[in-house]
């Protein structure tokens, strides 16, 4: 099972990461960028309607609206995806993007959260 790194620990993810998520986050049609709870958690709306959450510390953290099944598959699938942190886990995924969960995986999850919080809009 995946644990939070000690401070001791080296855990550098690539960089190049973050900004190709960043990328597609806001490559979507209608979205939002803000940061209403802290500055160092940026907050993606359609429709205002939140559908992924990313911190901007290491390790990157990545929350996304997501199926209850198939949220439950990812979690058995990688150790690195966790019922969403401070929301409702039925309904959103953390991804800790270790390297783990390919970046081309995190797009389609980056898509599905958007279109399921655009159906609720």
């Amino acid at each position: 099972m995946w644990s939070w790194p000690k401070k001791n620990d080296d855990f550098m993810i690539d960089p190049s990461s973050k900004n190709i998520i960043i990328e597609y986050l806001a490559s979507h049609k209608g979205v939002k960028k803000s940061h209403p709870f802290e500055k160092n958690i940026d907050l993606y709306t359609v429709n205002e309607q939140m559908f992924a959450l990313i911190n901007n510390k290491n390790p990157i953290i990545i929350s996304l609206r997501c199926d209850k099944i198939l949220s439950k598959f990812l979690q058995e699938k990688y150790e690195s995806v966790m019922p969403g942190q401070k929301l409702d886990q039925d309904k959103w995924i953390s991804i800790v993007n270790s390297g783990q969960v390919p970046i081309d995986e995190i797009k389609d999850l980056i898509t599905l959260s958007y279109n399921i919080a655009k159906e609720i809009a």
